[in-house]
Protein backbone atom coordinates (compact mmCIF):
# COMPACT_ATOMS: atom_id res chain seq x y z
CA UNK A 1 0.00 0.00 0.00
CA UNK A 2 0.99 3.62 -1.06
CA UNK A 3 1.99 6.07 1.34
CA UNK A 4 -0.80 8.09 -0.83
CA UNK A 5 -3.38 5.46 -0.08
CA UNK A 6 -2.58 5.02 3.63
CA UNK A 7 -3.12 9.29 3.96
CA UNK A 8 -6.07 8.75 2.19
CA UNK A 9 -7.59 6.41 4.31
CA UNK A 10 -6.38 7.65 7.45
CA UNK A 11 -8.24 10.92 6.54
CA UNK A 12 -11.80 9.18 5.56
CA UNK A 13 -11.46 7.50 9.03
CA UNK A 14 -10.64 10.85 10.87
CA UNK A 15 -13.31 12.45 9.42
CA UNK A 16 -15.89 10.18 9.90
CA UNK A 17 -14.95 8.41 13.04
CA UNK A 18 -12.02 10.65 14.42
CA UNK A 19 -8.77 11.17 15.49
CA UNK A 20 -8.61 8.36 18.50
CA UNK A 21 -9.71 5.83 15.45
CA UNK A 22 -6.71 6.92 13.03
CA UNK A 23 -3.93 6.77 15.37
CA UNK A 24 -5.40 3.00 16.13
CA UNK A 25 -5.61 2.35 12.84
CA UNK A 26 -2.67 3.65 11.36
CA UNK A 27 -0.31 0.60 12.30
CA UNK A 28 -2.70 -1.31 10.37
CA UNK A 29 -2.59 0.33 7.41
CA UNK A 30 1.20 0.22 7.82
CA UNK A 31 2.19 -3.56 9.29
CA UNK A 32 -1.06 -5.28 7.97
CA UNK A 33 -2.82 -7.41 10.53
CA UNK A 34 -1.67 -7.33 14.13
CA UNK A 35 -2.67 -8.34 17.66
CA UNK A 36 -4.68 -5.67 20.24
CA UNK A 37 -0.77 -5.98 21.94
CA UNK A 38 0.72 -5.00 19.02
CA UNK A 39 -1.66 -2.09 17.96
CA UNK A 40 -1.11 -0.28 21.23
CA UNK A 41 2.46 -0.84 21.08
CA UNK A 42 2.78 0.90 17.96
CA UNK A 43 0.07 3.54 17.69
CA UNK A 44 0.88 4.31 21.68
CA UNK A 45 -2.77 4.28 22.07
CA UNK A 46 -4.25 2.67 25.69
CA UNK A 47 -5.70 -0.91 25.06
CA UNK A 48 -9.32 0.61 26.92
CA UNK A 49 -9.26 2.84 24.05
CA UNK A 50 -8.61 0.77 21.24
CA UNK A 51 -10.97 -1.72 22.54
CA UNK A 52 -13.38 0.72 22.04
CA UNK A 53 -12.42 2.15 18.89
CA UNK A 54 -12.52 -1.65 16.78
CA UNK A 55 -15.26 -2.68 18.50
CA UNK A 56 -17.17 1.09 16.81
CA UNK A 57 -15.24 -0.14 13.56
CA UNK A 58 -16.52 -3.42 13.91
CA UNK A 59 -19.75 -2.54 14.16
CA UNK A 60 -19.29 -0.83 10.95
CA UNK A 61 -17.67 -3.75 8.83
CA UNK A 62 -14.47 -1.92 8.69
CA UNK A 63 -12.32 -4.30 10.62
CA UNK A 64 -11.80 -7.81 9.98
CA UNK A 65 -10.68 -10.15 13.12
CA UNK A 66 -9.57 -13.94 12.84
CA UNK A 67 -7.68 -16.38 14.86
CA UNK A 68 -4.15 -17.46 14.38
CA UNK A 69 -4.28 -21.38 15.04
CA UNK A 70 -0.63 -21.38 16.81
CA UNK A 71 -1.09 -19.02 19.16
CA UNK A 72 -4.56 -18.82 19.36
CA UNK A 73 -4.87 -14.85 19.37
CA UNK A 74 -6.97 -12.77 17.58
CA UNK A 75 -5.30 -10.54 14.67
CA UNK A 76 -7.18 -7.51 13.70
CA UNK A 77 -7.03 -6.51 9.96
CA UNK A 78 -8.32 -3.23 7.88
CA UNK A 79 -10.74 -3.55 5.24
CA UNK A 80 -9.38 -0.51 2.97
CA UNK A 81 -12.32 -1.37 0.78
CA UNK A 82 -15.00 -0.88 3.00
CA UNK A 83 -13.23 2.73 3.87
CA UNK A 84 -13.62 3.52 0.56
CA UNK A 85 -16.99 2.72 0.52
CA UNK A 86 -17.66 4.96 3.48
CA UNK A 87 -16.59 7.77 1.24
CA UNK A 88 -19.57 6.68 -1.20
CA UNK A 89 -22.52 6.65 1.31
CA UNK A 90 -23.90 10.10 -0.17
CA UNK A 91 -23.89 8.22 -3.72
CA UNK A 92 -25.81 4.88 -2.22
CA UNK A 93 -28.14 7.73 -0.26
CA UNK A 94 -28.68 9.12 -3.46
CA UNK A 95 -29.30 5.87 -5.81
CA UNK A 96 -32.09 4.72 -2.99
CA UNK A 97 -33.76 7.95 -3.09
CA UNK A 98 -34.23 7.86 -6.88
CA UNK A 99 -35.31 4.28 -6.95
CA UNK A 100 -37.54 4.69 -4.15
CA UNK A 101 -38.42 7.89 -2.60
CA UNK A 102 -37.17 10.04 0.46
CA UNK A 103 -38.15 7.69 3.29
CA UNK A 104 -36.02 4.83 1.68
CA UNK A 105 -33.32 7.58 1.96
CA UNK A 106 -34.03 8.10 5.76
CA UNK A 107 -34.59 4.92 6.28
CA UNK A 108 -30.69 3.43 4.59
CA UNK A 109 -28.89 6.70 6.26
CA UNK A 110 -30.23 5.44 9.56
CA UNK A 111 -28.57 2.29 9.01
CA UNK A 112 -25.57 3.42 7.58
CA UNK A 113 -25.22 5.69 10.81
CA UNK A 114 -25.65 2.50 12.84
CA UNK A 115 -23.19 -0.23 10.85
CA UNK A 116 -25.45 -2.98 12.07
CA UNK A 117 -28.64 -3.05 13.91
CA UNK A 118 -31.39 -4.80 14.22
CA UNK A 119 -34.69 -3.75 12.98
CA UNK A 120 -36.58 -2.70 16.15
CA UNK A 121 -34.07 -0.81 16.88
CA UNK A 122 -33.51 0.72 13.96
CA UNK A 123 -37.69 1.17 13.60
CA UNK A 124 -36.76 3.07 16.52
CA UNK A 125 -34.66 5.09 16.08
CA UNK A 126 -36.50 6.14 12.80
CA UNK A 127 -39.89 6.75 15.41
CA UNK A 128 -38.14 9.04 17.36
CA UNK A 129 -36.38 10.87 14.80
CA UNK A 130 -40.46 11.42 12.93
CA UNK A 131 -41.65 12.60 16.47
CA UNK A 132 -38.31 15.05 16.92
CA UNK A 133 -38.78 14.30 20.13
CA UNK A 134 -42.29 14.86 20.74
CA UNK A 135 -43.61 11.33 21.45
CA UNK A 136 -47.40 10.87 19.98
CA UNK A 137 -50.43 11.40 22.04
CA UNK A 138 -51.89 8.07 21.07
CA UNK A 139 -50.60 4.62 20.26
CA UNK A 140 -52.56 5.22 16.66
CA UNK A 141 -50.75 8.02 15.64
CA UNK A 142 -47.15 5.84 16.34
CA UNK A 143 -48.53 2.75 14.61
CA UNK A 144 -48.87 4.29 11.18
CA UNK A 145 -45.40 5.57 11.35
CA UNK A 146 -44.11 2.28 12.38
CA UNK A 147 -45.67 0.91 9.96
CA UNK A 148 -44.99 3.23 6.98
CA UNK A 149 -40.88 2.69 7.90
CA UNK A 150 -41.75 -0.99 7.94
CA UNK A 151 -42.56 -1.45 4.62
CA UNK A 152 -39.96 0.73 3.33
CA UNK A 153 -37.50 -1.65 4.89
CA UNK A 154 -39.16 -4.73 3.19
CA UNK A 155 -38.97 -2.69 0.31
CA UNK A 156 -35.54 -2.37 0.50
CA UNK A 157 -34.90 -6.09 1.91
CA UNK A 158 -36.70 -7.07 -1.84
CA UNK A 159 -34.45 -5.11 -3.44
CA UNK A 160 -31.59 -6.39 -2.17
CA UNK A 161 -30.34 -2.72 -1.15
CA UNK A 162 -30.24 -4.28 2.58
CA UNK A 163 -28.82 -7.47 3.88
CA UNK A 164 -28.59 -9.65 6.86
CA UNK A 165 -25.09 -9.54 8.47
CA UNK A 166 -23.54 -13.51 8.92
CA UNK A 167 -25.26 -15.34 11.77
CA UNK A 168 -22.83 -16.01 15.01
CA UNK A 169 -21.65 -19.18 16.13
CA UNK A 170 -19.19 -19.41 18.86
CA UNK A 171 -16.74 -22.27 18.85
CA UNK A 172 -15.71 -24.37 22.47
CA UNK A 173 -11.96 -24.34 21.04
CA UNK A 174 -11.67 -20.13 21.51
CA UNK A 175 -13.26 -17.33 23.03
CA UNK A 176 -13.51 -15.49 19.16
CA UNK A 177 -16.85 -16.07 17.54
CA UNK A 178 -17.30 -17.27 13.73
CA UNK A 179 -19.64 -16.05 10.79
CA UNK A 180 -21.51 -17.65 8.78
CA UNK A 181 -23.26 -16.30 6.09
CA UNK A 182 -26.71 -16.76 5.32
CA UNK A 183 -27.48 -19.22 1.96
CA UNK A 184 -29.32 -17.91 -1.01
CA UNK A 185 -32.17 -16.21 -0.28
CA UNK A 186 -32.20 -16.25 3.40
CA UNK A 187 -30.36 -13.09 3.95
CA UNK A 188 -33.15 -10.56 2.75
CA UNK A 189 -36.25 -12.59 5.07
CA UNK A 190 -37.43 -9.81 7.34
CA UNK A 191 -38.66 -10.96 10.81
CA UNK A 192 -41.76 -10.07 12.02
CA UNK A 193 -41.48 -7.27 15.09
CA UNK A 194 -43.49 -6.25 18.02
CA UNK A 195 -45.34 -2.61 17.15
CA UNK A 196 -46.84 -1.89 20.51
CA UNK A 197 -42.99 -2.71 22.16
CA UNK A 198 -41.81 -0.30 20.17
CA UNK A 199 -44.39 2.47 20.26
CA UNK A 200 -44.53 2.01 23.90
CA UNK A 201 -40.85 2.91 23.84
CA UNK A 202 -41.12 6.08 21.67
CA UNK A 203 -43.87 7.04 23.89
CA UNK A 204 -42.34 6.93 26.57
CA UNK A 205 -39.39 9.93 26.82
CA UNK A 206 -36.76 8.33 28.95
CA UNK A 207 -36.29 5.34 26.45
CA UNK A 208 -32.97 4.70 24.85
CA UNK A 209 -32.59 2.51 21.89
CA UNK A 210 -30.66 -0.51 24.05
CA UNK A 211 -33.52 -0.59 26.19
CA UNK A 212 -35.61 -2.08 22.79
CA UNK A 213 -35.65 -5.53 23.22
CA UNK A 214 -37.78 -7.78 20.77
CA UNK A 215 -37.65 -11.42 19.13
CA UNK A 216 -35.33 -10.35 16.18
CA UNK A 217 -32.40 -8.99 18.77
CA UNK A 218 -29.95 -11.12 17.08
CA UNK A 219 -30.58 -10.42 13.72
CA UNK A 220 -28.63 -7.69 12.66
CA UNK A 221 -29.01 -6.21 9.20
CA UNK A 222 -26.27 -3.69 6.97
CA UNK A 223 -26.56 -2.27 3.91
CA UNK A 224 -25.42 -4.67 0.84
CA UNK A 225 -22.49 -3.07 -0.56
CA UNK A 226 -21.94 -5.18 -3.86
CA UNK A 227 -25.60 -4.15 -4.82
CA UNK A 228 -24.88 -0.49 -4.66
CA UNK A 229 -21.61 -1.02 -6.61
CA UNK A 230 -23.30 -2.85 -9.52
CA UNK A 231 -25.99 0.06 -9.67
CA UNK A 232 -22.84 2.49 -9.74
CA UNK A 233 -21.01 0.36 -12.55
CA UNK A 234 -24.33 0.20 -14.73
CA UNK A 235 -24.92 3.87 -14.23
CA UNK A 236 -21.19 4.76 -15.23
CA UNK A 237 -22.03 2.66 -18.68
CA UNK A 238 -25.22 4.03 -19.28
CA UNK A 239 -23.90 7.67 -18.64
CA UNK A 240 -21.34 6.83 -21.10
CA UNK A 241 -24.02 5.39 -23.57
CA UNK A 242 -26.26 8.70 -23.15
CA UNK A 243 -23.38 10.60 -24.12
CA UNK A 244 -22.68 8.88 -27.19
CA UNK A 245 -25.36 8.44 -29.00
CA UNK A 246 -26.88 11.78 -27.03
CA UNK A 247 -30.62 9.89 -27.25
CA UNK A 248 -32.70 9.08 -23.89
CA UNK A 249 -34.61 6.30 -25.37
CA UNK A 250 -31.89 4.46 -26.92
CA UNK A 251 -30.43 4.60 -23.33
CA UNK A 252 -33.30 3.14 -21.86
CA UNK A 253 -32.79 0.25 -24.02
CA UNK A 254 -29.24 -0.11 -22.65
CA UNK A 255 -29.84 0.34 -19.44
CA UNK A 256 -32.28 -2.55 -19.50
CA UNK A 257 -30.30 -5.11 -20.97
CA UNK A 258 -27.86 -3.89 -18.39
CA UNK A 259 -30.25 -5.06 -15.68
CA UNK A 260 -31.38 -8.30 -17.27
CA UNK A 261 -27.73 -9.35 -18.25
CA UNK A 262 -25.92 -9.05 -15.04
CA UNK A 263 -28.40 -9.88 -12.75
CA UNK A 264 -26.50 -13.65 -12.69
CA UNK A 265 -22.98 -12.31 -12.31
CA UNK A 266 -22.31 -8.55 -11.80
CA UNK A 267 -18.56 -9.18 -13.41
CA UNK A 268 -19.87 -11.14 -16.26
CA UNK A 269 -17.67 -9.84 -19.15
CA UNK A 270 -20.74 -10.16 -21.35
CA UNK A 271 -24.37 -10.03 -20.45
CA UNK A 272 -26.82 -12.88 -20.42
CA UNK A 273 -28.04 -13.39 -23.98
CA UNK A 274 -31.90 -11.32 -23.59
CA UNK A 275 -34.76 -11.51 -26.38
CA UNK A 276 -36.80 -9.10 -27.85
CA UNK A 277 -40.00 -9.64 -25.72
CA UNK A 278 -38.15 -9.57 -22.56
CA UNK A 279 -36.42 -6.85 -23.30
CA UNK A 280 -40.05 -4.96 -23.93
CA UNK A 281 -41.32 -5.44 -20.52
CA UNK A 282 -38.50 -4.47 -18.93
CA UNK A 283 -38.75 -0.83 -20.70
CA UNK A 284 -42.37 -0.66 -19.72
CA UNK A 285 -40.89 -1.25 -16.31
CA UNK A 286 -38.20 1.55 -16.06
CA UNK A 287 -39.92 4.30 -18.24
CA UNK A 288 -43.48 4.73 -19.42
CA UNK A 289 -42.54 6.23 -22.92
CA UNK A 290 -44.42 4.74 -25.69
CA UNK A 291 -42.24 6.47 -28.30
CA UNK A 292 -39.72 4.05 -27.02
CA UNK A 293 -41.47 0.94 -27.91
CA UNK A 294 -43.06 2.35 -31.02
CA UNK A 295 -39.58 2.63 -32.77
CA UNK A 296 -37.91 0.27 -30.66
CA UNK A 297 -35.89 -1.27 -33.83
CA UNK A 298 -34.34 1.58 -34.63
CA UNK A 299 -32.26 1.46 -31.37
CA UNK A 300 -31.25 -2.40 -31.76
CA UNK A 301 -27.95 -0.76 -33.25
CA UNK A 302 -26.32 -0.47 -30.42
CA UNK A 303 -26.72 -3.72 -29.17
CA UNK A 304 -24.78 -6.73 -29.79
CA UNK A 305 -26.96 -9.59 -31.94
CA UNK A 306 -25.53 -13.13 -30.88
CA UNK A 307 -29.18 -15.09 -32.25
CA UNK A 308 -32.09 -15.15 -34.39
CA UNK A 309 -34.18 -16.98 -31.43
CA UNK A 310 -37.39 -15.39 -30.50
CA UNK A 311 -36.18 -12.62 -32.95
CA UNK A 312 -32.94 -11.70 -31.95
CA UNK A 313 -30.94 -12.47 -28.68
CA UNK A 314 -29.17 -9.34 -27.90
CA UNK A 315 -26.12 -8.64 -25.70
CA UNK A 316 -23.63 -6.13 -24.71
CA UNK A 317 -19.93 -6.95 -24.39
CA UNK A 318 -19.22 -5.27 -20.57
CA UNK A 319 -15.69 -5.48 -20.12
CA UNK A 320 -14.85 -4.27 -23.75
CA UNK A 321 -17.22 -1.54 -22.41
CA UNK A 322 -15.16 -0.17 -19.32
CA UNK A 323 -12.07 -0.45 -21.36
CA UNK A 324 -13.55 2.14 -23.85
CA UNK A 325 -14.95 4.29 -20.98
CA UNK A 326 -11.29 4.18 -19.19
CA UNK A 327 -9.65 4.75 -22.15
CA UNK A 328 -11.71 7.83 -22.75
CA UNK A 329 -11.70 9.08 -19.53
CA UNK A 330 -7.49 9.11 -19.90
CA UNK A 331 -7.72 10.72 -23.17
CA UNK A 332 -10.00 13.72 -21.72
CA UNK A 333 -7.60 13.89 -19.18
CA UNK A 334 -4.54 14.43 -21.53
CA UNK A 335 -6.83 16.77 -23.28
CA UNK A 336 -7.44 19.15 -20.60
CA UNK A 337 -4.15 19.01 -18.96
CA UNK A 338 -2.28 19.23 -22.36
CA UNK A 339 -4.79 20.19 -24.49
CA UNK A 340 -6.26 18.71 -28.10
CA UNK A 341 -3.35 17.99 -29.99
CA UNK A 342 -1.45 15.75 -27.13
CA UNK A 343 -5.16 14.03 -26.96
CA UNK A 344 -4.29 13.18 -30.93
CA UNK A 345 -0.29 12.69 -30.04
CA UNK A 346 -1.62 10.04 -26.91
CA UNK A 347 -4.51 8.56 -29.11
CA UNK A 348 -1.87 7.71 -31.86
CA UNK A 349 0.54 5.84 -29.88
CA UNK A 350 -2.69 4.03 -28.17
CA UNK A 351 -3.84 2.89 -31.55
CA UNK A 352 -0.66 1.67 -32.94
CA UNK A 353 1.61 0.47 -29.83
CA UNK A 354 4.70 1.04 -30.67
CA UNK A 355 5.93 4.00 -32.63
CA UNK A 356 9.33 6.58 -33.65
CA UNK A 357 8.92 10.33 -33.66
CA UNK A 358 9.44 10.46 -36.95
CA UNK A 359 6.21 8.67 -38.03
CA UNK A 360 3.74 9.65 -34.69
CA UNK A 361 4.31 13.67 -36.31
CA UNK A 362 3.89 12.33 -39.78
CA UNK A 363 0.79 10.60 -39.14
CA UNK A 364 -0.38 13.24 -36.42
CA UNK A 365 -0.32 15.90 -39.39
CA UNK A 366 1.97 18.56 -37.23
CA UNK A 367 5.16 20.64 -37.22
CA UNK A 368 8.05 19.21 -35.66
CA UNK A 369 8.83 21.55 -34.18
CA UNK A 370 5.30 21.97 -32.06
CA UNK A 371 4.72 18.17 -32.21
CA UNK A 372 8.32 17.28 -29.80
CA UNK A 373 7.42 19.53 -27.38
CA UNK A 374 4.01 18.28 -26.51
CA UNK A 375 5.40 14.62 -27.18
CA UNK A 376 8.09 15.62 -24.80
CA UNK A 377 5.68 17.32 -22.05
CA UNK A 378 3.51 13.75 -22.38
CA UNK A 379 6.57 11.76 -21.64
CA UNK A 380 7.73 13.45 -18.25
CA UNK A 381 3.95 13.60 -17.04
CA UNK A 382 4.36 10.04 -17.41
CA UNK A 383 1.39 9.62 -19.95
CA UNK A 384 3.76 7.89 -22.55
CA UNK A 385 7.23 5.83 -22.32
CA UNK A 386 9.96 6.70 -24.29
CA UNK A 387 12.01 3.19 -25.01
CA UNK A 388 15.45 3.19 -26.95
CA UNK A 389 16.01 0.68 -29.14
CA UNK A 390 20.20 0.34 -30.55
CA UNK A 391 20.87 -1.77 -33.62
CA UNK A 392 23.98 -2.56 -35.30
CA UNK A 393 24.44 -3.83 -38.76
CA UNK A 394 27.80 -5.15 -40.18
CA UNK A 395 29.07 -3.04 -43.09
CA UNK A 396 32.14 -5.13 -43.71
CA UNK A 397 34.13 -7.75 -42.51
CA UNK A 398 35.79 -4.97 -40.21
CA UNK A 399 33.56 -2.26 -39.90
CA UNK A 400 30.03 -2.40 -37.57
CA UNK A 401 27.61 0.68 -36.79
CA UNK A 402 25.77 1.17 -34.31
CA UNK A 403 22.13 3.38 -34.36
CA UNK A 404 20.28 4.23 -31.71
CA UNK A 405 16.51 4.85 -32.59
CA UNK A 406 14.06 6.13 -29.98
CA UNK A 407 10.12 4.43 -29.83
CA UNK A 408 7.56 5.56 -27.77
CA UNK A 409 4.75 3.16 -26.11
CA UNK A 410 2.13 3.43 -23.41
CA UNK A 411 2.12 1.02 -20.47
CA UNK A 412 -1.78 1.40 -19.86
CA UNK A 413 -1.87 -0.50 -16.40
CA UNK A 414 1.12 1.93 -14.79
CA UNK A 415 -0.54 5.01 -16.14
CA UNK A 416 -3.92 3.90 -14.82
CA UNK A 417 -1.84 3.11 -11.03
CA UNK A 418 -0.61 6.62 -11.55
CA UNK A 419 -3.36 8.24 -12.00
CA UNK A 420 -4.83 6.32 -9.10
CA UNK A 421 -2.48 8.02 -6.84
CA UNK A 422 -3.34 11.60 -8.37
CA UNK A 423 -7.04 10.45 -7.62
CA UNK A 424 -6.20 9.50 -4.10
CA UNK A 425 -3.80 12.69 -3.55
CA UNK A 426 -6.54 14.98 -4.79
CA UNK A 427 -9.13 13.65 -2.29
CA UNK A 428 -6.84 14.31 0.53
CA UNK A 429 -5.56 17.70 0.01
CA UNK A 430 -9.30 18.83 -0.92
CA UNK A 431 -10.17 17.56 2.64
CA UNK A 432 -7.54 19.48 4.46
CA UNK A 433 -8.38 22.17 2.63
CA UNK A 434 -11.89 22.28 3.32
CA UNK A 435 -10.83 21.70 6.87
CA UNK A 436 -9.12 24.65 6.95
CA UNK A 437 -11.54 26.64 5.00
CA UNK A 438 -14.40 25.52 7.87
CA UNK A 439 -11.77 25.99 10.62
CA UNK A 440 -10.97 29.67 9.05
CA UNK A 441 -14.40 30.37 9.28
CA UNK A 442 -15.75 28.49 12.33
CA UNK A 443 -17.15 31.25 14.39
CA UNK A 444 -19.27 32.29 11.50
CA UNK A 445 -20.60 29.48 10.59
CA UNK A 446 -21.52 28.59 14.22
CA UNK A 447 -23.47 31.86 14.36
CA UNK A 448 -25.17 30.89 11.20
CA UNK A 449 -26.28 27.74 12.19
CA UNK A 450 -27.79 29.55 15.64
CA UNK A 451 -29.60 31.92 13.82
CA UNK A 452 -31.23 29.26 11.69
CA UNK A 453 -32.31 27.52 14.54
CA UNK A 454 -33.77 30.35 16.33
CA UNK A 455 -35.61 31.19 12.98
CA UNK A 456 -36.67 27.60 13.06
CA UNK A 457 -38.03 27.21 16.57
CA UNK A 458 -39.40 30.98 15.85
CA UNK A 459 -41.45 29.82 12.54
CA UNK A 460 -42.74 26.97 14.27
CA UNK A 461 -44.38 29.07 16.89
CA UNK A 462 -45.63 31.65 14.31
CA UNK A 463 -43.96 34.62 15.41
CA UNK A 464 -44.58 37.27 13.12
CA UNK A 465 -41.99 38.49 9.91
CA UNK A 466 -41.07 41.66 11.99
CA UNK A 467 -39.52 39.13 14.66
CA UNK A 468 -38.06 37.26 12.53
CA UNK A 469 -36.11 40.14 10.57
CA UNK A 470 -35.30 41.11 13.58
CA UNK A 471 -33.67 38.11 14.08
CA UNK A 472 -31.87 38.01 10.43
CA UNK A 473 -30.56 41.01 11.07
CA UNK A 474 -28.35 39.63 13.54
CA UNK A 475 -26.14 38.41 10.14
CA UNK A 476 -24.60 41.55 8.54
CA UNK A 477 -24.31 41.68 4.46
CA UNK A 478 -20.57 41.92 5.00
CA UNK A 479 -21.13 38.71 7.04
CA UNK A 480 -23.98 37.08 4.19
CA UNK A 481 -21.03 37.85 1.66
CA UNK A 482 -18.25 35.71 3.31
CA UNK A 483 -20.58 32.85 4.01
CA UNK A 484 -21.48 33.15 0.36
CA UNK A 485 -17.84 32.92 -0.70
CA UNK A 486 -17.30 30.31 2.16
CA UNK A 487 -20.04 27.72 0.61
CA UNK A 488 -19.00 28.11 -2.64
CA UNK A 489 -15.88 27.29 -1.80
CA UNK A 490 -17.12 24.16 -0.14
CA UNK A 491 -19.28 23.40 -2.62
CA UNK A 492 -16.47 23.04 -5.51
CA UNK A 493 -14.20 21.36 -3.02
CA UNK A 494 -16.88 18.85 -2.23
CA UNK A 495 -18.18 18.14 -5.55
CA UNK A 496 -13.95 17.77 -6.80
CA UNK A 497 -13.60 14.90 -4.18
CA UNK A 498 -16.82 12.89 -5.87
CA UNK A 499 -15.01 13.67 -9.49
CA UNK A 500 -11.78 12.34 -7.51
CA UNK A 501 -13.95 9.05 -6.17
CA UNK A 502 -15.97 8.18 -9.50
CA UNK A 503 -12.51 8.09 -11.68
CA UNK A 504 -10.78 5.59 -8.37
CA UNK A 505 -14.40 3.60 -9.28
CA UNK A 506 -14.00 3.33 -12.72
CA UNK A 507 -9.96 2.51 -12.49
CA UNK A 508 -10.60 0.07 -9.96
CA UNK A 509 -13.67 -1.88 -11.64
CA UNK A 510 -11.14 -2.02 -15.05
CA UNK A 511 -8.70 -3.63 -13.04
CA UNK A 512 -11.48 -6.30 -11.70
CA UNK A 513 -12.50 -7.02 -15.03
CA UNK A 514 -8.95 -7.39 -16.31
CA UNK A 515 -8.46 -10.02 -13.57
CA UNK A 516 -11.08 -11.86 -14.19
Amino acid sequence: MSSTHSKFLGELLEEYFGTAVRQTVEPLIQFGPLTLSNISLKSGVPVKIIKKCLTTLIQHNVILFSVRTVYLDTLYSLDSEAVLSIFRFSKYCEIVDLAMGTEAKVVLGTLIRNGEINLSKLIFLLTCQHFLGHPPNAPPEGYEVIAKYFSTFTELAKRKYVIRCDHLVRSGSTEVPEFIPYESGEGFIVPNICVKTICGAVMRKDSKVDDISNEDDEILWKINLPVFDTEMRQDLLVEAMYWRVEDSEATMIFKALLQLGLIRNSFAHTTTPISIPELKIAIKKLSDSKYCLEDFNEYLDILVKTSEINGGLYIVKVKEAFNQVTYSMVEKLVETRFGAMAARIFRLVRRHGFVEQDKLMQMGMMSTKMGRSILYKLVEANFIILKEIRKSYTISSSVTNKVVSYIFHIDFVTLLRSILEDSYQAIVNAKLRLKAEKHKYRRLLVKEDRIDKILFNMTKARCSEEQLDEVRAMLTYPERAILNKVRLSISKLTAAQLHADRTLFLINTYFIFQQS
